[in-house]
């Protein structure tokens, strides 16, 4: 009986791993609901780095955390965690981190869209931006994300 609990545990997570839809992070691949919201806990730290949070490795993919007891998944689609995030951050600040998850979804949509088993360079979100697959030799280039501000130079 325990060999067969076994077993079947074994082909379901074979199974999820084979049969997920899986994005690609500058740490690793995920699943699209992990990956999500790994991908929001990269804008936060890329973003304000020193603020409340910092990463936190929990369950194959990242959180947010003040302490060791406190966890907060940066999930955009879950009111509780957005209003503990944005409690953190300024109003614009707010609106800039929920745009940079919205990026990062998008950019998981286009990865999963655009699969090509020739590419050796995979589509990937850096925590900023995402960067398109690309054949060997090929060299990226995007723009600034709109939701990044840097101080006017004079």
């Amino acid at each position: 009986m325990y060999v067969t609990v076994i077993i079947i545990s074994s082909l379901l997570i074979l199974k999820d791993a084979f049969c997920s839809q899986l994005c690609r992070s500058s740490l690793g691949v995920f699943p699209e609901n992990d990956f999500n919201i790994h991908a929001c806990g990269l804008c936060y730290n890329y973003m304000f780095p020193g603020l409340t949070y910092t990463l936190h490795l929990s369950f194959n993919s990242l959180a947010l955390k003040t302490n060791l007891s406190y966890t907060v998944q940066p999930d955009i689609n879950n009111t509780t965690s957005i209003n503990s995030i944005c409690a953190t951050l300024s109003s614009d600040e707010c609106e800039r981190w929920l745009l940079c998850c919205k990026v990062s979804r998008e950019c998981c949509t286009r990865q999963l869209k655009s699969r090509d088993a020739n590419n050796t360079c995979p589509p990937t979100w850096d925590g900023y931006g995402c960067w398109d697959a690309s054949a060997p030799g090929v060299t990226n280039q995007m723009s600034c994300p709109t939701f990044l501000q840097y101080p006017v130079q004079s």
